[in-house]
């Protein structure tokens, strides 16, 4: 079997199990529980292996599954089968559910994918499938999947989804046109815009500024490629918050919703840059005064958006210029000084 007629025969042997339901899949992404129509078996056991230790399944996804009454789910980080077993029937073959390993789901970024699979009604050949998955489901080694779990896996997933591939051979493709043409390759990719009143810095955030350019200036070619972005950095430079008072709760507020570990176009700057805003930890705390405190947020720009098939977002002059404009008309809508949004909500 390939294409559709996969997903046709998956729903033939989930909807017509009289007993339990076993499916060892590795890789789970959005709309998975309604794709294959799990949610309308609420009356038989189902037990279900998943890979979703390697960031390729969808949080969400999981959260659904674990959330069916009759339902039980577990981890094997070494898992990368597909197969789906009832007591009459066995399929196997090479489709995921939903995902295929890239984090990568719906039909734009899945286009292109062939897969096929067999299925099988032979006596012999289901029960040495029921002894496999057995021996699997028992291993020590693999977990439960509750909320805990989930909890731990989203940050991963979140990182693979930012640094999917575009559904492009193309190696470089301007920000501005992949938004207006497919918008949904920008979503969950951690790329935000930014807009707002260009104030300019105090004389200490100034100075660690120039502390934080000096340093970045000086660092060897190496130091300026981040070994997990994947991107080579041109330039630093850095956010400044307002004055507050130097206690750990004014200190929350003031680092309260910054988009840490984002990429930025910041519509106010006229660098055509990428700006990469880190972790949190990386904030350098500035005394103003007695009580009084600032904090500086350091950046680094890179001139392309590096993604994980050797392709590059870049941001030319005008699309600058016109992400500006639209960042302003959003800016009216909200009735706001400035604000920080994911890109995909610029668009027309």
């Amino acid at each position: 079997m390939s294409g559709s007629d996969i997903l046709d025969e998956v729903r033939a042997l989930i909807e017509s199990s009289q007993h339990e339901i076993r499916i060892a899949v590795a890789f789970w992404g959005k709309g998975a529980v309604q794709r294959i129509a799990l949610n309308k078996r609420t009356d038989v056991p189902v037990e279900i292996l998943c890979n979703a230790s390697s960031g390729a399944c969808n949080p969400d996804a999981m959260s659904e599954l674990i959330g069916l009454p009759n339902v039980k789910v577990k981890n094997c980080n070494w898992l990368h089968a597909k197969v789906f077993l009832s007591t009459d029937a066995l399929i196997a073959g090479s489709a995921n559910v939903s995902a295929n390993g890239l984090s990568l789901e719906g039909h734009q970024e899945l286009k292109g994918w062939n897969e096929a699979a067999i299925v099988s009604t032979n006596g012999d050949a289901i029960d040495d499938a029921q002894r496999w998955f057995s021996a699997i489901w028992d291993n020590s080694n693999c977990e439960e999947v509750d909320d805990e779990f989930i909890g731990t896996i989203r940050p991963v997933w979140n990182a693979r989804r930012r640094a999917r591939p575009l559904s492009t051979s193309t190696k470089e493709t301007d920000i501005l046109s992949v938004l207006d043409s497919s918008p949904e390759v920008l979503t969950n990719r951690g790329i935000r815009v930014l807009r707002y009143p260009n104030e300019n810095r105090s004389e200490g955030g100034e100075k660690a500024t120039e502390e934080i350019r000096k340093e970045f200036d000086d660092s060897p070619p190496g130091e300026k490629i981040s070994p997990i972005l994947g991107a080579t950095f041109s330039r630093a430079d850095s956010y400044e918050t307002k004055q507050v008072k130097d206690t750990p709760e004014e200190k929350r507020k003031a680092l309260a919703g910054w988009p840490w570990n984002n990429w930025l176009i910041d519509t106010t700057d006229n660098a055509t840059l990428f700006w990469f805003l880190g972790p949190q930890d990386s904030v350098q705390k500035i005394r103003q005064k007695a009580n009084v405190v600032t904090f500086v947020v350091p950046a680094y720009g890179a001139r392309k958006l590096p993604l994980s098939n050797g392709a590059y977002l870049t941001l030319s002059r005008k699309s600058l210029v016109e992400l500006r404009r639209r960042a302003d008309q959003r800016r009216r809508e909200l009735g706001k000084a400035e604000i920080d949004i994911p890109i995909e909500e610029l668009l027309l």
